[in-house]
């Protein structure tokens, strides 16, 4: 790996861009429903023809075409700028990136899209995953969990 992949993998993959993909996604999970519950839209969309499952998976598939959008913002960017500053950065490794963090970005929205819908609250949904998230991170760190890859 060449060095701008390495500052790629110590700086921004490792530490900002599951931050970032985290907070985005448990922010606008919690938000699809429990917000709109809290906002008092929520009432006139029940009201409609459409299922509760419905609009549940419509929000879902909101939720992941937002975050999708984010990682192709980030593949793009960080592509062009791996060319500017020939970085010599793989569009292979980029794509596994970036999928990565869509992933894990996709994985805490959804529970917390599921914890607004469970409860209303949008707080609740987002201080739920907050601790899920900082948990995980605090077994990695305290080495209960380790790196399969390892």
């Amino acid at each position: 790996m060449n060095n701008g992949g390495r500052y790629l993998q110590t700086g921004l993959v490792t530490l900002v861009l599951p931050a970032l993909f985290r907070v985005f996604a448990i922010g606008r999970g919690a938000r699809l429903i429990a917000g709109e519950e809290e906002d008092r839209r929520l009432e006139g969309l029940v009201c409609s023809a459409r299922s509760r499952r419905r609009i549940l998976i419509e929000k879902a598939a909101a939720l992941a075409a937002t975050v999708v959008a984010l990682g192709v913002v980030l593949f793009v960017v960080t592509l062009a700028m791996s060319v500017v500053v020939d970085m010599g950065i793989g569009s292979a490794d980029l794509v596994r990136g970036v999928l990565a963090m869509a992933a894990l970005g996709l994985e805490f929205g959804f529970v917390a899209l599921a914890g607004g819908a469970m409860t209303g609250r949008r707080g609740v949904a987002m201080a739920a995953e907050a601790l899920l998230a900082v948990g995980g991170d605090g077994a990695v760190g305290c080495g209960l969990v380790h790196d399969v890859a390892a």
